[in-house]
């Protein structure tokens, strides 16, 4: 189904194969792993909201998946704005990826809520949705978009991977001793042409 949505929706994706033992695992502390980079978690989020929103559209849906489905996608409309806007908001986008981010953290919260609750051991919903220093983080990401309106991608961990795969296939193609000087050379006459060519310089 998701190799489906990859081509219906014309997303590359290099994402590992779903197995049992990436998806599931019992009688351990920690979550599933997909072994995935930054990128390709946010590609997943995407199918993820997809397949949330058509599950909770469906006839005889709970509140509790329209609950999923909001949380998955205000998360998912958020990725999409901070791709979308520019380094520097208007009052208005910074507004709305504020206050859809808002919408996010309080939906995930109820769902914590909702899942401490839960009683028994078969019981929907029974312990799930950990809360994690990722969604204080992301309270804090929203605050300071909202006050500094400067786009968080420009300084999240998809723009640190991003420099981190230009900087390892810089230095792969120098010699050791003086991979500091070349890869430093290099990125700068990089930065140099990205420049010229957005801004149409010289």
């Amino acid at each position: 189904r998701f190799n489906k949505w990859k081509k219906e929706s014309k997303i590359q994706s290099s994402m590992v194969r779903f197995t049992p033992a990436r998806l599931n695992r019992k009688n351990r502390t920690d979550f599933p792993s997909m072994g995935s980079k930054a990128i390709q978690g946010k590609v997943m989020t995407f199918w993820l909201c997809d397949v949330a929103v058509k599950f909770a559209e469906r006839e005889g849906a709970t509140d509790l998946d329209r609950l999923v489905a909001a949380c998955i996608h205000t998360y998912a409309d958020v990725l999409k704005m901070m791709d979308e806007f520019p380094l520097l908001l208007s009052e208005e986008q910074a507004e709305k990826i504020f206050s859809v981010g808002q919408v996010h953290l309080l939906s995930y919260a109820r769902l914590r809520k909702l899942s401490h609750e839960a009683t028994g051991s078969q019981s929907l919903n029974r312990s799930m949705w950990l809360l994690l220093p990722k969604h204080h983080h992301m309270m804090h990401m929203l605050e300071t978009t909202r006050e500094t309106r400067v786009n968080p991608r420009f300084y999240t961990l998809l723009c640190g991977e991003s420099f981190m795969g230009i900087i390892s296939r810089m230095g792969r193609l120098v010699h050791r001793s003086t991979v500091s000087k070349r890869v430093a050379e290099r990125y700068l006459a990089k930065l140099g042409l990205f420049i010229r060519t957005r801004y149409a310089l010289g």
